[in-house]
C-alpha cells in the first residue's frame, strides 16, 4: 500500500482504533504492538513498544510475549473483516487446549496474525530470530500448534474475513461498507 494502514481510516476512526474496539468486546487487557508508540498512546490506546528496528511482525510478537504473562491473541492491523464471533471461539478453544498456538488455515495459508500464542512458544521464537528466519509460519510449523480449518472457523467467518487490506482497492472495499 505504500503507508503505514494503522492510520487508515475506517468509519471515522484510524484501523488501529477499529482494531482495538473489535479485540476490546472479547477480552478485558487490549494492547497493541507499535514501532510508533507515543502516536498509538495518542489515540489513548495501551502500547507494547516494538523497538525493533527492522520490519517483520515476528519481532512484534516477541516484544508483546516478553511484555504479557500470558496468552495473548494477535490481530493485523489490516483485517478489520474478522468478526468478533470468530476471536471468540478461537479465545475459548485457546483456553481448553495446551498447544503454543491456535491458528486458523483460511485460502490454504496459515493465518498467523490472527491467532493466539502462548510464552511457551518464546524459545522456538528466540531460535528462529538467532538463525535469521523471521517467518511466522516457519514458527508455528516448528511448535506444538493447533490449526484450525475450515471445518473449526466456518462457523464464525467467512474466507474473505481473513483478506488482509493489501491494496488500495481492497481498502476502499472496506472503507465503504
Amino acid at each position: 500500500m505504500g503507508r503505514d494502514k494503522a492510520w487508515l481510516s475506517l468509519r471515522g476512526s484510524p484501523l488501529v482504533t477499529h482494531q482495538a474496539m473489535l479485540l476490546s468486546s472479547v477480552f478485558d487487557d487490549v494492547r497493541v504492538s507499535a514501532k510508533e508508540p507515543d502516536r498509538a498512546a495518542a489515540l489513548g490506546l495501551r502500547v507494547i513498544p516494538d523497538l525493533e528496528k527492522a520490519f517483520a511482525p515476528i519481532y512484534g510478537l516477541r516484544s508483546v510475549l516478553n511484555a504479557v504473562p500470558g496468552p495473548v491473541f494477535v490481530l493485523a492491523v489490516d483485517m478489520p473483516r474478522i468478526p468478533p464471533t470468530l476471536v471468540h471461539a478461537m479465545a475459548k478453544r485457546f483456553v481448553e487446549t495446551s498447544s503454543d498456538c491456535l491458528v486458523p488455515r483460511a485460502g490454504g495459508k496459515l493465518q498467523t496474525l490472527c491467532a493466539a500464542y502462548r510464552p511457551s512458544i518464546l524459545p522456538a521464537l528466540e531460535r528462529h530470530l538467532g538463525e535469521k528466519r523471521l517467518s511466522l509460519h516457519e514458527l508455528v510449523e516448528d511448535c506444538s500448534a493447533e490449526i484450525w480449518d475450515e471445518q473449526a472457523w466456518s462457523p464464525f467467518a467467512r474466507e474473505e474475513d481473513f483478506r488482509g487490506l493489501n491494496t488500495p482497492e481492497e481498502y476502499e472495499t472496506v472503507a465503504i461498507r
